[in-house]
């Protein structure tokens, strides 16, 4: 970083940080590695009659800014802000070398997980985070929730990767006049995602997220029979039912349990959906939907 010439250059380096993860890690292994080496020449006895004070301020000020600039780049890129390895090397190294004056205390490591305290994190003035930056943050953080959260609803999950991945793109191109509707873009996404909320559901069943996620999936799976919304609902709570029904202490690893729900939901499948709504299902679909139905409920214990 400190052969960049200029601003222009300082710019694109910082651009290479937000869109190249291997050039973004190498950077991290760097800025760790100068605050290990620093730490150990603070112990030598001569350290300060080697180097003149102005090649020592130069080092007291690239290390406040490489740390700044990757805390930045790891609230970007919602990536765990964490310096406890480092913590007390670098409290000894800003208490010896670098005087108050000058230097803001270095925040407390975040949860990304966390939106309203991520959120917060970056919306603080402190963090000199321009609206695209934001907006990026939050695309990362929210693409980040999506994947830990993938498989307890593919279909509401799919919808919104494909928004975020549209508004990462957007934003590798935006100009700074468009960065304010894109940070908007980015908290609309965001907060739907977060509150596990989408237009797309029956008011039948929209007060029972638990429903949810076999809605979808059914009506996804089923789309080629024509089932209204309101028979999917019939489905989806007798499905559901079943399952409820035969839960025990961890029923999820209980083979037993499992072979019963299965054999209990392909009956459903096979006589009620067709006595009820005339729909005959053929074999290798029933055995799809109830692997389905039942990942799912695996999924979604926890809730």
């Amino acid at each position: 970083f400190n052969s960049v010439q200029n601003k222009q250059d300082g710019e694109e380096y910082i651009q290479l940080l937000d869109d190249d993860l291997e050039t973004r890690e190498h950077f991290y292994e760097l800025v760790n590695e100068f605050i290990k080496q620093f730490s150990t020449c603070q112990m030598l006895y001569d350290f300060t009659q080697k180097f003149d004070a102005d090649k020592l301020r130069r080092y007291q000020m690239d290390l406040k800014k490489f740390i700044e600039l990757k805390k930045i780049q790891k609230t970007k890129n919602a990536e765990t802000v964490d310096f406890s390895k480092y913590e007390d090397q670098i409290r000894r190294i800003l208490d010896k070398y670098v005087s108050a004056e000058y230097v803001t205390e270095l925040t407390k490591p975040i949860c990304v997980s966390e939106s309203a305290e991520f959120n917060a994190y970056i919306e603080n003035a402190d963090q000199k985070l321009s609206d695209k930056s934001k907006a990026e943050a939050i695309a990362a953080q929210t693409k980040r929730t999506i994947k830990e959260n993938y498989n307890k609803d593919p279909e509401f999950y799919r919808h919104f990767s494909e928004k975020i991945e549209k508004l990462i793109e957007a934003l590798r191109n935006a100009k700074e006049e468009d960065a304010q509707a894109l940070l908007q873009e980015a908290r609309d996404v965001q907060g739907h995602v977060v509150d596990y909320e989408d237009n797309d559901i029956p008011a039948s069943i929209r007060g029972s997220k638990l429903l949810h996620p076999t809605y979808r999936s059914l009506r996804s799976a089923l789309e080629q029979h024509a089932l209204t919304d309101d028979q999917l609902c019939t489905i989806v709570y007798a499905m559901i039912g079943i399952i409820e029904d035969n839960k025990i202490i961890d029923w999820h690893k209980n083979v037993e349990v499992k072979r019963q729900v299965r054999e209990l939901l392909e009956d459903y499948l096979f006589d009620a959906v067709d006595e009820q709504f005339g729909v005959t299902l053929p074999a290798v679909e029933v055995d799809r939907v109830v692997s389905m139905v039942w990942e799912l409920a695996v999924q979604n214990k926890d809730n």
